[in-house]
């Protein structure tokens, strides 16, 4: 559950309304890449690893959908 603010209150916004899909996850990271990046510059004079991030999404999403006795 999530909250969403309107006018001059919170209100309860059900996330599984939202139907959101695992493209739609993948985009949204997609987009703020480049903004995480230099915020991550400024504040820890860092890089991020978009690949390595990339590649444990794919292998927990590809475990995850596994038979359970794939093992």
């Amino acid at each position: 559950m999530t909250f969403r603010f309107n006018v001059d209150k919170y209100q309860r916004v059900d996330i599984a309304e939202l139907k959101l899909k695992w493209s739609d996850l993948a985009a949204t990271l997609t987009s703020l890449q480049r903004a995480v990046e230099l915020i991550g510059m400024v504040v820890r004079n860092t890089g991020f690893a978009w690949e390595t991030l990339d590649r444990q999404l794919a292998q927990m999403a590809d475990e995850f959908w596994l038979p359970s006795d794939a093992g």
